[in-house]
């Protein structure tokens, strides 16, 4: 059976844009690249052990493409983490091409490289650029239960024949949402109201302006057997209307979408998002 799949869009331009990082990363005052320490292959730059007395000694995490941790400096100052753009081309993302969305990626041999400077504790560089700020694993963690709050035992699939039990089901036919205010804490905002894909909708309200939103995983099959689901990454209308990095949880992937007006950014897998 073929699956068609429907475009969730965001309807309204995402207002609520937290400051991300865009320089100050670790600058090294030795041209010295000695490492001390292993962590779990983590690797801790020796001079940033130097600068952990002050009040604003650095602790960054980097991840790479995939969302796993590949080096961090351990310091005071409030966490920040950045991670490896995507490789991932728009066809591999959108069945529909670039009329469902885009992605902004960057080739998988440079995202290689640049993940193997990180690794090295190699942080000065133009490989730098390649590094996308997004929220600390806390909030990170934050987002994450607020979109899996699903229940539990109802079933993510709903058929024409059946839609009597469309409010048995109705967790699974909406969007969750939430914003990032100024000190980067991640705010529950309101449920969308709930759609059936191919049948009552064709583009979801998320309730007005939010950083975060999720796609839902609710599957239909119409009177015609045809199996509608929902698109994961951020639709067209999401990306055109951000100005600033954003978030799309992909219920069904169980990925996370980093993007911003420019196409999808980069993708982290739910188990690797958070604590």
């Amino acid at each position: 059976m073929k699956t068609l799949t429907l475009l969730v869009v965001l309807l309204f331009p995402l207002m609520h844009c937290h400051a991300q990082l865009v320089s100050g990363h670790h600058q090294s005052s030795s041209a010295r690249q000695d490492s001390v320490g292993v962590s779990r292959g983590l690797h801790v730059h020796v001079d940033s052990l130097k600068n952990q007395e002050g009040p604003n000694a650095q602790f960054h995490i980097y991840l790479n493409s995939k969302g796993r941790e590949i080096y961090r400096i351990e310091g005071r100052a409030s966490e920040q983490v950045f991670v490896v753009r995507t490789f991932k081309t728009t066809q591999q993302l959108y069945s529909g091409g670039t009329r469902d969305g885009h992605s902004n990626p960057i080739s998988r041999k440079v995202a290689r490289q640049t993940e193997r400077l990180l690794s090295r504790g190699k942080l000065e560089g133009d490989h730098m650029q390649n590094l996308i700020p997004i929220v600390n694993r806390t909030e990170q963690q934050k987002i994450l239960d607020h979109a899996m709050q699903d229940g539990k035992g109802t079933g993510r699939h709903l058929s024409a024949a059946r839609l009597d039990n469309f409010k048995l089901k109705i967790q699974y036919f909406k969007e969750r949402t939430g914003d990032i205010n100024q000190n980067g804490q991640y705010i529950a905002g309101p449920d969308s109201p709930p759609g059936i894909p191919g049948q009552h909708v064709k583009e979801i309200h998320a309730g007005g302006f939010h950083d975060v939103h999720t796609h839902p995983e609710g599957t239909f099959t119409d009177a015609n057997g045809n199996k509608w689901a929902y698109t994961q990454p951020p639709s067209n209308r999401d990306i055109l209307s951000s100005d600033c990095t954003q978030y799309v949880l992909g219920m069904t992937s169980r990925k996370v979408y980093v993007y911003d007006s420019t196409g999808v950014l980069a993708i982290i897998p739910f188990k690797r998002f958070g604590r």
